[in-house]
């Protein structure tokens, strides 16, 4: 028996599902749906579901880096498919925070307000030709 099984000392769990493939997968799951011209879950655009996103973005700041996000499963073994991240973004507010904060994570800015995301859908990256002609 180790120290850190002992009664007094009990480990702390692991999240059930680490970043790497389940936020990457609803990450993907939320730029496809996006780009999908008004055709978006009608529950996306209700104040509540609204309000829960953008309550928990805020918690998702102090979030600095991608395996430090995380996914809850809900007991759900084996990888995430693609048909199961737009089922979970469709009706999951938290789930849409946790894909928002993914990619901005992986683009190094910050993303405009959910209703914004709705309406305009996520933001073109500069081109590397851009970027080299405005920093040189």
């Amino acid at each position: 028996m180790d120290l850190r099984e002992t009664p007094g000392h009990v480990a702390p769990r692991q999240p059930s599902h680490l970043a790497g493939a389940g936020t990457s997968v609803l990450a993907a799951a939320l730029t496809h749906v996006l780009r999908r011209d008004d055709d978006h879950p009608a529950r996306w655009r209700t104040p509540s579901f609204t309000d829960a996103v953008e309550r928990t973005r805020v918690e998702l700041d102090t979030v600095g880096s991608i395996p430090a996000l995380h996914v809850t499963r809900n007991g759900l073994d084996g990888p995430m498919g693609f048909r199961e991240a737009v089922a979970r973004l469709a009706r999951n507010p938290d789930d849409v925070a946790v894909a928002i904060r993914r990619l901005e994570l992986g683009a190094h800015h910050r993303l405009p307000a959910w209703p914004d995301l709705l309406r305009r859908g996520l933001p073109t990256p500069p081109t590397d030709q851009d970027t080299a002609l405005w920093f040189g």
